[in-house]
């Protein structure tokens, strides 16, 4: 009988590891499945970064095309870019100031 109460009570300190263990596994596993979407999410932001800066790069581009003409060359910079757009609106002005004393 002192035999079957000491397996008795080595089987419930084995259940008990067990438990414990396997708590301890869950555990880890959640924390690994939270980091894994963080990270997912990192990694998504990242991509919609890259491509905002991608879009902002081709936009920066094609404004400098458009503004740029046969005697001028407007580089794809926010300050060229802004630099010339003033200058047509000056240039307009001018013709409009004039026009108007015409």
């Amino acid at each position: 009988m002192a035999r079957q109460k000491q397996l008795d009570c080595e089987m419930e300190s084995l259940r008990d590891r067990l438990d414990a263990s396997q708590r301890a596994w869950s555990a880890m596993r959640r924390e690994l499945d939270e980091h894994k979407s963080q990270r997912t999410a990192e990694i998504d932001r990242e991509r919609l970064v890259v491509a905002a800066e991608q879009q902002t790069k081709v936009f920066k581009e094609c404004l400098a095309r458009m503004l740029s003409d046969a005697g001028r060359t407007v580089e794809p910079y926010e300050e060229t870019i802004r630099e010339r757009v003033q200058a047509i609106i000056l240039e307009v002005q001018d013709k409009t100031a004039v026009s108007m004393y015409e």
